[in-house]
């Protein structure tokens, strides 16, 4: 019941482009649905309100409600209006998109309706990125229909330049920034298992991250009847969400040590 509840009530996720067209879906029929509900509340009260007065006895208190929740539809129809009427221009998009004989012309005519490029919106990563030669990293955002604007990364800034209108969605900018922070972020190594195969130490790890790069592992064998640790170190590369075995002998090991190994990005 506590998943279920927390997936209803926290905001879904937009990890690929799939999840994030569910999102916008979700959100169309949410808007929809209010905007009608909201509506059908005003006419109900609009046209039975005198009604439901004198069932309630005529009192001042059931006028103020009546009056209230006119205010309050009202209120909602207004702050879902924008919201319903996108839904509607997705619709309308969409049925002329999959009834027409040229997708990829009706494509370009949606991305010319948007008018001229210009520059879009921006947000602040909770990193910075920054190249060897201090040169922003660009990437531009481009399908069959055309281009779509130019995505800017500099320092904590991430821009989308020559936009479309208002440029995407502010939300899928952020997202787009930090699926490339994520990226570009290194991986998060974790360990799995360490065990000794007579004087090899071995090591599974899990890079639970979707960041590239390469780690340092430290290995510590600590003598069963005491003494001085013996140690070394090895260094792996780990790619995406990627289990590594990493193995490295070490002298005067005699296999019956008690492992314990360290985990490092970036490396020493």
């Amino acid at each position: 019941m506590r998943g279920l509840l927390k997936r209803v009530v926290s905001e879904p996720g937009a990890d690929t482009a799939e999840s994030f067209v569910r999102r916008i879906r979700m959100l169309a029929a949410t808007y929809t649905v209010l905007f009608c509900a909201c509506c059908a509340g005003e006419v109900v009260l609009a046209v039975y309100g005198k009604l439901f007065v004198t069932l309630a006895q005529r009192s001042n208190v059931e006028t103020l409600t009546v009056l209230f929740l006119l205010v309050f539809y009202g209120y909602l129809a207004a702050v879902s209006a924008p919201g319903a009427l996108g839904a509607a221009r997705i619709a309308l998009y969409a049925l002329r998109l999959r009834f027409t004989p040229d997708r990829a012309a009706e494509r370009r005519r949606q991305l010319a309706a948007l008018g001229e490029p210009r520059e879009g919106p921006w947000a602040a990563l909770g990193k910075v990125l920054e190249r060897a030669d201090r040169q922003p990293l660009r990437f531009e955002l481009r399908d069959d229909a055309g281009s779509h604007g130019v995505i800017e990364v500099q320092g904590a800034r991430v821009a989308q330049l020559e936009a479309r209108k208002d440029g995407s969605a502010l939300g899928v900018l952020v997202l787009a920034g930090i699926g490339f922070v994520r990226g570009c972020s290194g991986p998060r190594p974790e360990l799995v298992s360490a065990r000794m195969r007579g004087p090899v130490a071995e090591a599974v790890v899990r890079n639970a991250g979707p960041g590239e790069g390469q780690i340092e592992v430290d290995f510590r064998l600590r003598p069963r009847a005491g003494g001085a640790p013996l140690l070394k170190s090895e260094r792996a590369t780990l790619r995406p969400h990627e289990v590594a075995r990493i193995e490295v002998k070490i002298d005067g090991a005699r296999g019956d040590e008690r492992v314990e190994v360290g985990l490092d990005y970036p490396p020493r």
